[in-house]
This record gives C-alpha cells, structure tokens and sequence, in this order.
C-alpha cells in the first residue's frame, strides 16, 4: 500500500463574517507573492465568536514556512489576523476509534467513552463504573 504525504493545514482566525473565499486567496496573494502552487485550497470556514469567521485552507509547505516566519501573522484587508497550523482528528462516539465519525461507523455496539467497554448499559453506570 502506497501512502501518499497529506499537506498541511493553516486556519486564518477573526476574519469578518462576510469574507469570502476570493478576498482571502487575493490576501494570501498579496502576503506571499512566490506562491503559484496549485496545491493551495480552501477547505471550509468556521463561524467564531462575536460574528467572526476562520477559514480552513491547505497550503505547501512554503507557504507554512514562511508564515512562522512571519510571526504567525497575516494581512487580510489592512488587518493583522492570527494564522495557525489546523490540527483536526475525528473520533466516533460509538466505537471511540478515530479517522472516522458516528455516521461512518460499522461497529454493532456502542462502546464507553471512559473504558472502551460495550458493557455499559447506561450512563448512571457508566459513571459510577468509572468513580
């Protein structure tokens, strides 16, 4: 089985709610004038707190480079914005296995979130199983 390197992910954090994808890849653009590379994609945004927005995007690993570089900072619109490396790991709430969700999941039987057992019929046990 081949395995193939998954590039990274950077989240841009406290963006105005009405930001679009176009004004950040024009931002990125604008930061990082060298970056031609085509494996620079916007993956999703995530609503923030008091009406901002984060976007999700994967970039080379220049472009990652050059932002620690760069203090962790980015301009966005004559703003500063805090850049970050997005580290996101899905768990399933069934099984407790990772890589994959609930919806995913072909597991029969639910297991513990605390001792991996499928022998906790309810959560009143669950926890004074684990007290």
């Amino acid at each position: 089985m081949k395995t193939t390197l998954k590039l990274p992910k950077c989240i841009i954090y406290g963006l105005p709610s009405d930001s679009k994808k176009d004004e950040v890849q024009e931002a990125i653009d604008l930061n990082f004038p060298n970056n031609n590379s085509p494996d620079l994609k916007f993956l999703f945004s995530v609503k923030g707190r008091m009406g901002k927005l984060h976007w999700v995007f994967q970039t080379p690993p220049e472009i990652l480079k050059a932002i620690y570089q760069n203090k962790n900072k980015m301009f966005v619109n004559w703003e500063s914005h805090k850049v970050k490396e997005f580290l996101s790991f899905r768990k399933c709430t069934r099984c407790q296995s990772y890589d994959h969700t609930t919806q995913k999941c072909d597991s029969h039987y639910p297991y513990c979130n605390f001792c991996a057992k499928n022998t906790c019929k309810s959560t009143v046990e669950a926890q004074s199983h684990h007290a």
